[in-house]
């Protein structure tokens, strides 16, 4: 059986939820999962494309030493740099391997809206700190 979500908004999205866990089959080899928690959205897709803009604008503007980085290896630097420690989800940032060392578990597809805002803000403070002439956010809508 495929996964299914609802987000409640309306009685009727209601009795639909009801009928759906009262057609469960309840059976020994069968078990099902239900949660309920307060709805957040992911980030959203204008989100995403501005954070991407501003990826671009740091790595075809900032030098670090004597080097610049592409896109793609600025995101992960910011990652490990400002992600939360844990989502309001409670996804990690960081996965501990046996000999104490660390690899980045999160993703930026973890944060909800909220939480992608905060993390965004402090990349466009560190662009700023960076010197980076950053583009006009009110075109990548």
């Amino acid at each position: 059986m495929q996964a299914r979500s609802f987000v409640l908004k309306s009685e009727s999205i209601r009795e639909l939820i009801i009928r759906a866990i009262q057609n469960l089959p309840v059976a020994n080899d069968q078990v099902f999962e239900i949660v309920i928690r307060i709805f957040k959205p992911k980030r959203s897709n204008p989100q995403n494309n501005l954070y991407w803009v501003r990826l671009d604008e740091i790595s075809e503007q900032a030098w670090f030493g004597t080097r610049q980085f592409d896109a793609d290896t600025i995101h992960e630097f910011v990652k490990r740099k400002f992600l939360p420690e844990v989502t309001a989800k409670g996804v990690e940032k960081w996965r501990w391997l046996p000999d104490g060392g660390r690899v980045l578990r999160m993703s930026t597809t973890d944060l909800d809206t909220k939480e992608f805002s905060e993390y965004f803000i402090q990349v466009e403070a560190f662009a700023a700190d960076l010197g980076v002439m950053m583009s006009d956010s009110r075109f990548y809508k």
